[in-house]
């Protein structure tokens, strides 16, 4: 697959499917500045945040793997379905 990069909104996962996603979850924070939500995988660690840019590095079987390259546990992947991935995609970079 060559390579993507894309915009994901995880309060617009939020706001469509709640906490819980296929493969993940979501934390919502809300702070005096504002909210804040955080795709998290693996129990605990957070794959990707609101709006960041993520690498689209496979697709199969309706299953999108993408690749944060700037997270808070350096490089981590992670999964959305198809339709998880058509309510998030913001934009192609």
């Amino acid at each position: 697959m060559e390579n993507n990069q894309v915009g994901i909104s995880v309060m617009a996962l939020y706001e469509k499917f709640g906490e819980n996603l296929t493969h993940g979850r979501i934390r919502k924070t809300v702070e005096s500045e504002g909210e804040y939500y955080d795709l998290i995988v693996e129990g605990w660690k957070i794959a990707t945040c609101d709006g960041e840019v993520n690498e689209v590095i496979d697709y199969e079987d309706g299953v999108f793997t993408l690749k944060n390259n700037e997270g808070e546990f350096g490089e981590i992947t992670f999964k959305l379905t198809k339709e998880e991935m058509e309510v998030a995609f913001l934009v192609k970079l």
